[in-house]
Protein backbone atom coordinates (compact mmCIF):
# COMPACT_ATOMS: atom_id res chain seq x y z
CA UNK A 1 0.00 0.00 0.00
CA UNK A 2 2.84 2.37 0.76
CA UNK A 3 4.29 1.79 -2.71
CA UNK A 4 0.99 2.68 -4.43
CA UNK A 5 0.76 5.91 -2.46
CA UNK A 6 4.36 6.70 -3.31
CA UNK A 7 3.74 6.07 -7.00
CA UNK A 8 0.58 8.20 -7.01
CA UNK A 9 2.45 10.94 -5.20
CA UNK A 10 5.28 10.88 -7.73
CA UNK A 11 2.76 10.90 -10.59
CA UNK A 12 1.02 13.93 -9.10
CA UNK A 13 4.32 15.75 -8.73
CA UNK A 14 5.29 14.90 -12.30
CA UNK A 15 1.94 16.11 -13.66
CA UNK A 16 2.27 19.34 -11.68
CA UNK A 17 5.74 19.96 -13.07
CA UNK A 18 4.61 19.22 -16.64
CA UNK A 19 1.64 21.57 -16.25
CA UNK A 20 3.92 24.30 -14.90
CA UNK A 21 6.34 23.91 -17.78
CA UNK A 22 3.58 23.95 -20.40
CA UNK A 23 1.75 26.93 -18.87
CA UNK A 24 4.64 29.17 -17.84
CA UNK A 25 8.00 28.31 -19.36
CA UNK A 26 8.89 29.59 -22.86
CA UNK A 27 8.42 28.76 -25.73
CA UNK A 28 4.90 27.42 -25.08
CA UNK A 29 3.63 29.89 -22.44
CA UNK A 30 0.06 28.68 -22.84
CA UNK A 31 -1.15 30.81 -19.91
CA UNK A 32 0.13 33.99 -21.58
CA UNK A 33 -1.62 33.07 -24.84
CA UNK A 34 -4.88 32.34 -23.03
CA UNK A 35 -4.59 35.64 -21.15
CA UNK A 36 -4.03 37.52 -24.42
CA UNK A 37 -6.99 35.82 -26.07
CA UNK A 38 -9.26 36.63 -23.11
CA UNK A 39 -8.11 40.28 -23.15
CA UNK A 40 -8.78 40.55 -26.89
CA UNK A 41 -12.25 39.07 -26.48
CA UNK A 42 -13.04 41.32 -23.50
CA UNK A 43 -11.89 44.47 -25.31
CA UNK A 44 -14.25 43.74 -28.22
CA UNK A 45 -17.33 43.52 -26.00
CA UNK A 46 -19.31 46.75 -25.96
CA UNK A 47 -20.24 48.27 -22.63
CA UNK A 48 -23.95 48.23 -21.82
CA UNK A 49 -25.86 51.46 -22.23
CA UNK A 50 -26.43 53.55 -19.14
CA UNK A 51 -29.95 53.58 -17.71
CA UNK A 52 -32.07 56.60 -18.55
CA UNK A 53 -31.84 58.03 -15.03
CA UNK A 54 -28.03 58.15 -15.11
CA UNK A 55 -26.12 60.77 -17.07
CA UNK A 56 -22.52 59.93 -17.88
CA UNK A 57 -20.39 63.05 -18.36
CA UNK A 58 -16.77 63.06 -19.54
CA UNK A 59 -14.93 65.13 -16.93
CA UNK A 60 -12.02 65.79 -19.27
CA UNK A 61 -14.17 68.24 -21.27
CA UNK A 62 -15.14 71.24 -19.11
CA UNK A 63 -17.81 72.32 -21.63
CA UNK A 64 -20.02 69.54 -20.29
CA UNK A 65 -20.35 71.22 -16.92
CA UNK A 66 -22.55 74.03 -18.26
CA UNK A 67 -24.66 71.52 -20.16
CA UNK A 68 -24.91 69.41 -17.04
CA UNK A 69 -25.93 72.43 -14.95
CA UNK A 70 -28.72 73.20 -17.45
CA UNK A 71 -30.03 69.60 -17.30
CA UNK A 72 -30.07 69.24 -13.53
CA UNK A 73 -33.53 69.52 -12.03
CA UNK A 74 -32.73 67.96 -8.69
CA UNK A 75 -29.32 67.33 -7.25
CA UNK A 76 -28.39 65.84 -3.92
CA UNK A 77 -24.83 66.59 -3.00
CA UNK A 78 -23.13 63.80 -1.14
CA UNK A 79 -20.53 64.64 1.44
CA UNK A 80 -18.46 62.38 3.63
CA UNK A 81 -21.12 62.29 6.38
CA UNK A 82 -23.89 61.14 4.06
CA UNK A 83 -21.62 58.48 2.56
CA UNK A 84 -20.65 57.19 6.00
CA UNK A 85 -24.21 57.23 7.35
CA UNK A 86 -26.67 56.98 4.41
CA UNK A 87 -29.79 56.96 6.63
CA UNK A 88 -28.97 60.38 8.04
CA UNK A 89 -28.78 61.94 4.57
Amino acid sequence: RLRIFGRRYRTAILLGLVATVVLVVPPLRVAQHIDGALYDAWSRIHAPLAPGDILIVPVEDPAWFTTLADKIEYCEILDEDSLANPRAA
